[in-house]
């Protein structure tokens, strides 16, 4: 493999409430033009390699992108090879660091709606009732599985 037509790129894996958006900033402010946000319209969405792939191929000038919807694993390919960026918080820190965000969001989801209507530990409880809600049940070990 000729290593000169490799193109490596820093990922950044945003996983909610991880520090993600102090990475972000850093990362656009060292690549400026050549760093870029690449995420789906809704929160629950996934984007693969593949994908990933294909908005570099489209983009060739970005050197670093940031994601809140990528998860690993990343394979390095013939023509890609990445340097991930992953940051995880204390889960319990994760948790009251969503819950303080959704509260300030106002009602634009059921949980943020929830939120600014409820203590942290209301709040918790309501998503540990909701059968498919991992914000507050392993969110970490799902995001990365």
């Amino acid at each position: 493999m000729d290593v000169s037509l490799v193109r490596t790129t820093v990922v950044h894996l945003h996983l909610f409430k991880n520090a993600g958006t102090t990475v972000e900033r850093g990362l656009q402010g060292h690549f400026g033009e050549r760093w870029s946000s690449f995420d789906k319209p809704t929160s629950a969405a996934r984007i693969s390699q593949a994908e990933l792939v294909e908005f570099l191929q489209a983009n060739p000038s970005v050197q670093a992108v940031s994601s809140h919807h990528l998860r690993p694993p990343l394979d390095d390919g013939a023509t890609m090879s990445w340097l991930p960026i992953l940051f995880l918080r204390h889960p319990i820190d994760r948790i009251r660091s969503a819950y303080q965000f959704e509260r300030g969001q106002g009602s634009v989801t059921p949980s943020s709606t929830a939120a600014a209507s409820m203590s942290l530990g209301e709040w918790v409880q309501y998503h540990r009732e909701r059968p498919r809600s991992t914000q507050c049940r392993n969110f970490q070990t799902f995001a990365l599985t």
